[in-house]
């Protein structure tokens, strides 16, 4: 992950004011190993200095966040002990404010003209993962929604909460105190990594109501911010997610087994599927994505979209009757429905996210139904559940339109996850996928303009567990084509670590991939 961060990937980031409300955090399950992650932890107890815009170049890209000055985060792998990461933080110009060493996380003290020059170094040595600056979130709303606990926000959302079958463990306040409304991705990380410790492996289940953006005020439309401030946009919303989904990857096996956290997704109508596409592609990531992590967003805000990512597999749609408040009240329901899927069902908390994300695939409009992730959650709970990807499956194909009207495109198909639910005869097949389209020569209408469409491909398999045999389907309308329906095909089997095999194709272009899917 050595380029990380702090590439304008998309552009990324910012303000996630977030309140961290524990819902339904279940003691230590029997039989669960024991770590204490907080072994040679310590806590920052100093003061935050203003936050401001911070500049600063990595490998030639200029990034720009608001963050506190001064004081960064950085995450070793964990495989470098306390005193060789006190030593190369100090080597270059940094002093230790706080860590903890079981996760490999050290929040930095440096001079602040020097952000760029250490991320730099730092991020040139092998045994870090990646480097940020500290940046912050805090509450945006018309409404009193202040991000801390027992103000009107955090009455709120626990109101919420319990308002869609949930039941609240405890509040926790990540913000400054003594009635901020600014919390910093320090506090929140230490936060997150208190209560994966109390819990140890047992169920723990965290709601992230806060947001990111560029305003106090809400709402605020991205579409109509200026160039600048869209990618200072991005950067932080970026930076801010990596910090998150770093802590939960950082987390022993055992720690992250029965570990979930909804997130808002926030209300700036900003597009987040790019930030999200390249994520995955970070050490570690798209399997937190994928099994701990559910992005909550709404179509209930008026006058307003949510932050979106259109066929995303981690982003779901909530429309409860609080939602128009904005994603802070949508991410605390869906924690509510998961709750509901648990009880009801007798499932796990990570069988009860793969409920809703494929309650949201199966609906067009992305919108979870409580009924639906009931029924599916059933389905999962008398079956085995496999997942995997991103996958990219690319060939050519030839189109004749007529006269003079043969080309030749590109055609891709982008899996962004897979998921498969197998009892060992028969099962589902979900794919949420992007299919691009692009013109190699001729001239056609079918390929007259490159174009791009997210669908998700949903299907059904049958077999055995030796053979697995099956289909996935959607239309898709790319460029100035007709709609164009396209097919996966799955050939696999249960392999000798349990885990599901196979190759995808697709009738249109000779081709294939090989795939796992590992047992969830």
């Amino acid at each position: 992950m050595k380029n990380l961060l702090l590439k304008p990937i998309y552009g990324l980031v910012f303000l996630f004011s977030l309140l961290i409300l524990m819902a339904g955090c279940q003691k230590k399950d029997s039989g669960s190993s024991s770590t204490d992650l907080l072994a040679g932890a310590t806590e920052y107890s100093g003061t935050y200095p203003t936050p401001s815009k911070i500049r600063y170049t990595v490998q030639g890209i200029s990034n720009r966040v608001t963050a506190f000055p001064g004081q960064m985060i950085a995450f070793f792998k964990t495989t470098a002990g306390a005193a060789e990461a006190s030593q190369l933080i100090t080597a270059n110009g940094g002093h230790i404010l706080a860590q903890i060493p079981a996760i490999g996380y050290y929040f930095i003290g440096i001079d602040s003209s020097l952000t760029g020059t250490f991320i730099n170094t730092m991020m040139a040595n092998a045994t870090v993962d990646g480097v940020i600056p500290n940046v912050l979130s805090y509450p945006k709303s018309g409404v009193a929604i202040l991000d801390k606990c027992g103000y009107d926000h955090g009455q709120a959302v626990q109101a919420t909460l319990q308002n869609c079958s949930g039941t609240l463990d405890e509040c926790e306040d990540i913000t400054l105190g003594g009635g901020s409304n600014i919390a910093p991705l320090g506090k929140e990380i230490r936060a997150i990594i208190d209560q994966a410790n109390k819990n140890n492996g047992g169920t723990t289940l965290i709601n992230l109501s806060f947001n990111s953006g560029l305003a106090t005020e809400n709402p605020y439309d991205f579409s109509k911010l200026d160039t600048a401030s869209k990618i200072e946009a991005r950067d932080c919303w970026f930076t801010y997610i990596y910090g998150i989904l770093k802590t939960i990857a950082a987390l022993p096996p055992q720690n992250r087994e029965n570990f979930v956290i909804t997130i808002a997704a926030g209300n700036e109508n900003m597009p987040i599927g790019g930030v999200l596409d390249y994520l995955r592609t970070l050490d570690g990531i798209a399997d937190v994505l994928n099994n701990n992590v559910l992005l909550v967003s709404t179509d209930n805000i008026p006058g307003i979209h949510a932050n979106y990512a259109p066929g995303d597999p981690d982003v779901i749609v909530m429309n409860n009757s609080t939602a128009y408040l904005g994603t802070s009240l949508a991410a605390p329901c869906a924690m509510g429905y998961i709750q509901a899927i648990m009880n009801g069902e007798g499932v796990t908390a990570k069988q009860a996210v793969v409920a809703m994300k494929m309650a949201s695939e199966a609906n067009p409009g992305r919108e979870v139904l409580l009924g639906d992730a009931l029924a599916i959650a059933a389905s999962i709970k008398s079956g085995k559940q496999y997942a995997g990807g991103p996958f990219d499956l690319i060939g050519s194909i030839t189109w004749n339109s007529g006269p003079d009207g043969i080309c030749t495109v590109t055609l891709s198909f982008h899996m962004k996850s897979v998921r498969v639910s197998w009892d060992g005869t028969k099962g589902t097949l979900s794919i949420p996928a992007v299919v691009n389209v692009e013109l190699i020569s001729g001239n056609c209408s079918p390929a007259e303009n490159n174009g791009t469409d997210s669908k998700t491909m949903l299907g059904s398999l049958a077999g055995s567990n030796s053979g697995v045999t099956g289909s996935a389907m959607a239309t898709f309308i790319l460029g100035t084509s007709p709609p164009l329906p396209l097919t996966l095909n799955f050939n696999g089997n249960i392999n000798g670590s349990g885990d599901l095999a196979g190759t995808f194709s697709t009738p249109a272009f000779a081709g294939t991939i090989a795939v796992v899917m590992k047992h969830q």
